[in-house]
């Protein structure tokens, strides 16, 4: 539901991946602590405003919220993955 937020924290995650690889991590442990506060803050504060606001401007956002993933990018499940083939049909006209 939300791809830029988890660009977002895989960026920083690619961050403490160079921290850790070049020795820097370990010779500053306070950077590690970066990345996985970004996870955190978009789990547990940006994603449940923003889909406290899109329940209240889009109609049917709570199908949308039971199927797609808040933070990661996997495939939808539920009924809207049974639905996607004709979505993708009604697109195509």
């Amino acid at each position: 539901r939300h791809p830029n937020y988890c660009g977002e924290c895989t960026f920083w995650s690619g961050l403490l991946g160079f921290g850790f690889s070049s020795g820097a991590a370990q010779a500053e442990p306070l950077l590690a602590v970066g990345a996985p506060l970004m996870w955190l803050f978009f789990r547990a504060a940006s994603v449940p405003l923003m889909d406290g606001r899109s329940q209240k401007r889009r109609r049917g956002y709570d199908v949308i919220m039971r199927a797609v993933s808040p933070l990661l990018l996997w495939p939808p499940r539920g009924e809207l993955a049974r639905s996607m083939p004709t979505l993708v049909q009604g697109h195509a006209d």
